[in-house]
């Protein structure tokens, strides 16, 4: 969760040290990728694979001893 912090600054900083416009468009766009980082780190936590991968996929390959 502390990766959702350096976008949200940069923003910031953004608009208050360069007096940069922040659109509607920015702002949508933003939330949606920000929402979207938020649902697949609390699936990770929760050990749900992500989506479009069965649980088997989702595990590393592990080389066979023989």
């Amino acid at each position: 969760m502390v990766a959702l912090i350096e976008p949200v600054t940069a923003a910031g900083i953004a608009l208050l040290l360069l007096h940069e416009r922040l659109t509607m468009a920015a702002v949508a766009g933003s939330t949606i990728l920000l929402g979207a980082v938020v649902v697949l780190t609390i699936g990770e936590r929760r050990g749900d694979p992500a989506p479009g991968r069965t649980a088997t996929s989702a595990r590393p390959m592990l080389p066979h001893s023989d």
